[in-house]
């Protein structure tokens, strides 16, 4: 038998647990393992998507007096949040025309951005070519370009982007792009001057004084639905889808007949960011081709008149086509049109555009039921149009003899281009242009005499209006004939403008 002593006790009470802790280290396991089963029946919650919405990127091109075509290649263009994410909103590389889109824009891409607050947008692109006259023959002149250039544009106040879907205009100016490739160097220094980065809201309400934005496209129709059809663009490459409802207008087509015909659409952004068709006017079958661009040469002793190509879709159109000369034989006596969306031609009724009437300087569409073919007078293809419409173009200058009008919002005055403006190469006689500023002209900026400005509108070579809309407006058109030196029944140049911008 092993005696108690007080040595026993205390290595006994050492190496016993007590009841109590024990029995709370059982029921903590129990509470852990019913806890971890609890965990593994329910699922992990996923990570909430990112909130995104859509954003235009638009392009469009500051007014040149020195160029009549200029291409572009986008390689990309990326906006960089303050976070330091990027999005890219080209999906691939975009080349594009900008002249024919001086004072104006269209858009070439939709995309998504993040929620989120944007500090800067980067732009790579590429100079391709130039297309000018030279001074004494009158030919035109294509001038290869290999300037890349890498511009970061900031924003000032940062980009907010939430709910509201996004507009980004890019606006292009050739002369400064064309200056700095001259000089050479890096064009990050001069890309305030070169590129240009504005943002707008879409669907945010206007001011009863602005319009909204109607943009036109023109190409291919390549897919339909019952609510859409989406339309390739000639020269980009681009698609872009036209929502379309009851109010949507269409000309020489329905919908269901859309597919495969050359279009002609004008639209605008919807609440949600997308494009939705305002009027749809069919130009073209599959067949046809549908170019754009200015009178710029008469081939000799012939009815064939060289076309500067800017834009295009349909059989034969290619990028090599833009801004080189196309020949346009006018023998088959086309239809004459005058594209007049978006213009007020309040007493411009008796205006003329027709065979008579048709000057070189002019910026037309010409449309052909056949594609292009070979050309034998030098030009890089051929077309017989049945259709040829005058459209708008954008023309610098500086305000002379401004005179206001007796209706509110109407005036008169000359617009006196440079000595070597490319407009006054193509023809001597446009050292000045009588312009007409009618009541429903965008005026965006408050101009008199010895301003320098951008008009975007349409330029006849015809009689002086017989209703100018006021005494004060024929007496300047008076003026105006004195100044050409003719008499109110004899032609002279004259644009009635759409806006006018500083």
């Amino acid at each position: 038998m092993q005696t108690t002593t007080a040595a026993n006790v205390q290595e006994t009470k050492k190496g016993r647990v007590p009841r109590s802790v024990m029995t709370l280290f059982i029921l903590l396991l129990m509470v852990c393992t019913a806890a971890a089963k609890e965990l593994q029946l329910k699922p992990t919650p996923p990570v909430p998507p990112v909130q995104k919405t859509a954003v235009q990127l638009q392009i469009g091109g500051v007014a040149s007096d020195k160029i009549i075509c200029f291409e572009m290649k986008l390689n990309s263009v990326v906006a960089t949040a303050t976070n330091g994410k990027t999005t890219s909103l080209v999906s691939s590389p975009i080349t594009v025309e900008i002249m024919h889109w001086a004072g104006d824009s269209e858009t070439v891409e939709i995309d998504q951005l993040p929620h989120g607050t944007y500090s800067q947008v980067s732009i790579a692109a590429t100079a391709t070519r130039t297309t000018s006259l030279d001074p004494v023959s009158g030919l035109l002149v294509i001038k290869p370009l290999s300037k890349s250039f890498t511009s970061v544009i900031h924003f000032n106040p940062t980009l907010t982007v939430g709910t509201t879907p996004v507009a980004l205009s890019l606006q292009i100016s050739p002369d400064s792009v064309v200056n700095s490739s001259a000089i050479g160097g890096s064009a990050t220094q001069n890309s305030a001057a070169m590129l240009r980065v504005t943002a707008s809201r879409i669907g945010v309400p206007l001011p009863q004084t602005k319009k909204v934005k109607v943009q036109r496209t023109v190409g291919s129709v390549t897919a339909v639905s019952a609510s859409s059809f989406t339309v390739m663009d000639g020269q980009t490459g681009a698609s872009l889808t036209f929502a379309v409802n009851s109010a949507t207008q269409f000309r020489n087509a329905t919908l269901s007949t859309l597919c495969g015909l050359i279009v002609a659409v004008r639209g605008k952004s919807a609440t949600n960011g997308l494009l939705e068709a305002v009027k749809v006017e069919a130009l073209e079958n599959r067949n046809g081709v549908v170019m754009e661009g200015i009178f710029s040469g008469y081939i000799p002793n012939s009815d064939v008149i060289t076309l500067a190509s800017q834009d295009g879709a349909g059989v034969g159109m290619k990028s090599a086509i833009v801004g080189s000369g196309v020949s346009v034989d006018l023998s088959e006596n086309p239809k004459y049109v005058v594209d007049t969306d978006d213009m007020d031609m309040t007493g411009m009724a008796s205006l003329e555009f027709d065979s008579s009437s048709l000057v070189l300087g002019q910026h037309v569409q010409v449309q052909s039921l056949r594609g292009t073919r070979g050309d034998t007078h030098g030009n890089s293809a051929l077309m017989s149009p049945e259709t040829v419409t005058l459209e708008p173009q954008t023309l610098t200058g500086t305000v002379a003899n401004y005179q206001a009008g007796e209706t509110p919002g109407t005036a008169t005055f000359d617009l006196v281009f440079a000595t070597n403006a490319q407009y006054n190469v193509i023809n001597p006689f446009f050292y000045t242009m009588h312009v007409y500023q009618q009541a429903g002209t965008s005026m965006q900026t408050a101009i008199s005499n010895g301003a320098a400005v951008h008009i975007w509108g349409l330029v006849f070579f015809s009689q002086l209006p017989e209703n100018g809309g006021g005494a004060s407006i024929k007496e300047a058109g008076h003026r105006a004939a004195r100044l050409f030196g003719r008499s109110q029944n004899q032609p002279t140049f004259l644009m009635v403008a759409g806006r006018i911008t500083n």
